[in-house]
């Protein structure tokens, strides 16, 4: 039996399309966030994969 195909003349009960100015959740809670400040007190360095994976394993997590 073939589908049945129903074709309407009102439009779609979709969402209307977000904006990329429309104010999001969260953005109040991020309006004082400063990412250099964040990022301020991260040091990076080289390190092994033998390094690497013994302090994931410190941490509790098991690498997949």
């Amino acid at each position: 039996m073939p589908p049945v195909l129903r074709f309407s003349n009102t439009a779609p009960s979709a969402s209307p399309p977000a904006r990329r100015d429309a104010p999001r959740p969260g953005d109040q809670e991020m309006a004082n966030f400063d990412l250099r400040d964040a990022l301020a007190g991260i040091t990076v360095r080289e390190t092994s994969l033998g390094e690497f994976l013994a302090e994931l394993k410190k941490a509790g997590k098991k690498p997949a």
